[in-house]
């Protein structure tokens, strides 16, 4: 059996779509997961709705990481 990340729990979904060109992997306690992966969709899609342009897969990075600092 595979013990990495992605394969622990094979029924939950650790995979998430972030806009049209990005995923977000994600593990860690399933409403921990849950709730800071949607906190990041939202802060991105906020961002491309005030700025009228989509952030850079790095700048999306960089922002995931700042928040969890």
């Amino acid at each position: 059996a595979a013990h990495s990340v992605i394969r622990i729990k094979s029924d939950e979904d650790k995979l998430v779509p972030v806009d049209g060109h990005k995923l977000l992997g994600i593990s860690g306690e399933a409403g921990d997961r849950v709730n800071f992966s949607e906190f990041i969709i939202a802060n991105v899609k906020l961002y491309a709705l005030k700025n009228n342009t989509e952030l850079t897969t790095k700048a999306v990075a960089h922002f995931t990481r700042g928040e969890l600092a």
